[in-house]
């Protein structure tokens, strides 16, 4: 494990607004979602366009999710997918609760999206259809998705953490000792 020093980063300006969520496509693209739009670029930050063809009028992106091949980005109560580098958008939230989606993740062949208030929900078919999945989860304010394979960890607004180990099918409880009911969980990140 490698710790960078401050002098190791560089601030890189988008076209303002608070910083959503951030997301590599590919080895070329770079999305950052905004409180104003999506935002792409293609050469590390050094110049940032709006990203074309993303829908309006301009709303603030929740959470990005890329397998490199498609991307998913979560707008005011709507998610929804490109598979063209974000040229063009497709909404694909029709089966799924009214919400608004904090979390997104691509995992074992799955897309999750966490919700403000309605926990996960599970899209076996590229966001087709969508089932609710909260076998064993108490806390519907899922607003932290992250995993590997059928392993995958959900963090809650209370700071619960549930882990399930068979593709979101079942979830049990691991929030750590050191949590408490004021920890906001914002990211997991799975390595």
């Amino acid at each position: 494990l490698t710790q960078l020093s401050p002098a190791q980063w560089t601030s890189l300006s988008t076209a303002g607004g608070d910083q959503g969520a951030l997301c590599i496509h590919n080895e070329k693209l770079l999305m950052a979602g905004l409180s104003s739009n999506l935002w792409q670029t293609t050469n590390q930050g050094t110049t940032w366009e709006g990203t074309p063809g993303y829908f309006s009028p301009p709303a603030q992106t929740f959470a990005l999710a890329s397998d490199g091949i498609t991307i998913y980005a979560s707008r005011t109560q709507k998610i929804v997918k490109s598979t063209d580098n974000g040229v063009t958008w497709n909404q694909v939230n029709n089966s799924l609760p009214a919400d608004n989606y904090p979390a997104l993740l691509i995992s074992g062949g799955k897309v999750f999206a966490g919700s403000a208030y309605s926990g996960v929900s599970v899209s076996t078919d590229g966001g087709a259809s969508w089932n609710t999945s909260n076998n064993g989860i108490t806390d519907l304010q899922v607003n932290a998705l992250g995993g590997k394979g059928d392993t995958v960890f959900a963090g809650t607004r209370f700071g619960i953490i549930y882990r399930s180990i068979n593709g979101g099918q079942n979830w049990t409880e691991v929030t750590p000792s050191f949590s408490t009911s004021n920890t906001y969980m914002y990211f997991i990140t799975v390595i």
